[in-house]
């Protein structure tokens, strides 16, 4: 039979704590990434876990010593032991055969649970790690998509604010090309009235003079009337 101290690499007479720790060291030789890997490394990690439940619970090491015990003693008998020694009860042989099968079926049994436990186990945190992943997906999915979707409204509040400004510029400047027309119209228009008052003051001045003259052609007139036949008017 198998030995679970050489499953762990100790000795027969280990402690308790030397058996935790060669447990521990051979689990953390198998990690997760070399199962995943290699998964034939599977059935060595189940029988350390098998051989280290054996060992840490005191009943099923008792019962693996007597085992492993009886196993050298029958090999032993074989070449060593005296004819009369080697001849025994047959009860006591048969109840070290059913022990010995009880214990068997025991192992077997746990071995098994063991196993399904493992993959149990171990399909479960696959699942974990693929829920985990498709949750880190989806996260990260709908960060990028709250991403995208801020930068569109930053987008369209800027073209917004841009098109509001070259509106209001647009006004703005509507308005100060409305006020200079409305400038340059003001300026015409005085500078017509100005050419205006300029021309009804000249024709004033012209009517003066005209008026003016006529007067003086009037009064030499009369002169020359006086002169010529002693009355004014000829």
């Amino acid at each position: 039979m198998k030995s679970a101290y050489a499953t762990l690499g100790i000795p027969g007479n280990a402690s308790a704590a030397d058996i935790k720790q060669a447990f521990e060291q051979s689990k953390g030789f198998y990690s997760k990434e070399k199962l995943v890997s290699d998964p034939s490394l599977i059935e060595r990690v189940k029988e350390i876990h098998e051989a280290y439940k054996i060992l840490s619970t005191p009943d099923l090491r008792e019962l693996h010593d007597r085992k492993l015990s009886g196993a050298s003693i029958t090999a032993n008998a074989r070449v060593a032991v005296p004819r009369a020694v080697a001849e025994e009860p047959r009860f006591s042989g048969v109840l070290k055969l059913m022990l010995i099968a009880i214990i068997v079926m025991f192992a077997i049994g746990t071995y098994f649970y063991k196993s399904r436990e493992d993959a149990r186990k171990l399909r479960f945190e696959q699942e974990i790690a693929l829920k985990k992943q498709a949750q880190e997906a989806e996260a990260k999915e709908a960060r990028e998509r709250a991403d995208a979707e801020a930068e569109r409204i930053r987008l369209n509040a800027a073209a917004d604010a841009k098109e509001r400004q070259l509106r209001a510029e647009s006004v703005i400047a509507g308005r100060q090309a409305q006020a200079a027309q409305m400038q340059a119209q003001a300026i015409h228009e005085r500078q017509l009235q100005t050419e205006r008052n300029a021309a009804a003051q000249a024709e004033r001045q012209r009517q003066y003079e005209a008026q003016q003259r006529a007067g003086s052609d009037q009064r030499q007139l009369r002169n020359i009337c006086m002169q010529t036949y002693g009355r004014p008017n000829c």
